[in-house]
């Protein structure tokens, strides 16, 4: 996630610095910032760094002046909209996604009766 790595670079942390606040290793550190970080380890970051969890997403100079951002963190992936077209088009997505894979588990089941 490249904006946590401007945040450490802005809050003037090294990555070692970092992860010894967050009481992991280098390498864990940056395992989870190249990764696709948690919900928990997201809140964990935002607190080390002392800043909103949307900030982790977005600066604040992207935030400003925009309609809408809305951040959307669903089995294990992110998602960020900043209209609410694009809102609407995620909810879709997942609404979609979730109706294919609840379709898929019932045929499954029912193929085992």
């Amino acid at each position: 996630m490249n904006r946590i790595k401007e945040l450490i670079k802005e809050r003037g942390y090294t990555q070692q610095e970092l992860a010894d606040k967050m009481e992991m290793t280098r390498v864990g550190l940056n395992q989870l910032v190249n990764g696709n970080p948690s919900y928990p380890t997201l809140e964990r970051f935002a607190r080390v760094l002392n800043v909103p969890m949307w900030e982790l997403f977005a600066t604040r100079d992207e935030v400003i002046g925009e309609e809408l951002t809305a951040l959307v963190y669903h089995k294990g992936a992110h998602y960020r909209a900043t209209t609410l077209k694009e809102l609407r088009g995620i909810v879709e997505e997942l609404e979609r996604a979730t109706a294919e894979a609840t379709s898929a588990e019932t045929s499954g089941r029912s193929v085992g009766r």
